[in-house]
């Protein structure tokens, strides 16, 4: 209401007098004046980063996907423990299906391509005559602080309680993450609402200030 209604109401009695409009002021009225552009610009956008997310024939737009997805600051993180829970419930399922470990690991298709690339190079590498755990820590395929786990349940031959119990503890560490993302999204939101609140207010009322100053 400031910015598209009492604002407009008042610019030309301000102009009027010649009243130098201030930086807030300026930025307020070319955002007000260019909001269709602006929204425009954020449809395609929009739309591009959809495509993106979507399209699978374009190695480009799979890599940007998989930055976006599994790379980027706090949701790359929670993803990618996503994936590595999934992927060791999966072997976890496959075993006790009476599946050989080298099978398992070759049908597990994760959405993180470059998942799928260690997860091949780890099966090479088992092929190879490497211990699973060697085979894990040469490919990266899980984080480094899996690999005692790994080498314990190498040694007593419990893979899948292993892989079991490593996939309900990064189920319930992703889950206490998303809890603590959701408790700061609150006051982020309100803050942010905060900032833009003030800086409407304070582009409206500096020429105001100025104004009365000069008189």
């Amino acid at each position: 209401f400031m910015a598209f209604y009492m604002f407009p109401q008042l610019l030309p009695f301000l102009t009027g007098l010649g009243v130098a409009l201030p930086w807030p002021t300026r930025t307020l009225l070319w955002i007000t004046n260019h909001l269709a552009f602006l929204l425009v610009l954020l449809t395609v956008l929009a739309g591009w980063a959809g495509y993106l997310m979507a399209s699978k024939s374009s190695p480009w737009s799979e890599r940007v996907r998989d930055w976006l997805l599994f790379k980027s600051p706090v949701v790359g993180k929670l993803n990618r423990n996503r994936v590595y829970a999934d992927c060791l419930a999966d072997l976890h399922l496959l075993l006790e299906a009476q599946c050989d470990l080298l099978g398992s690991l070759s049908s597990l298709r994760p959405p993180w391509s470059e998942q799928r690339e260690r997860i091949l190079v780890c099966v090479n590498e088992i092929g190879r005559g490497l211990s699973f755990s060697e085979a894990v820590e040469k490919s990266a395929m899980l984080p480094r602080w899996f690999l005692s786990p790994m080498s314990s349940a190498e040694e007593t031959g419990q893979f899948s309680n292993t892989f079991k119990y490593l996939a309900e503890q990064l189920e319930e560490s992703v889950m206490m993450d998303v809890e603590r993302l959701l408790q700061l999204l609150e006051p982020a939101l309100m803050a942010g609402m905060g900032l833009v609140t003030g800086f409407v207010v304070l582009a409206t009322f500096l020429p105001l200030y100025s104004m009365t100053s000069s008189i």
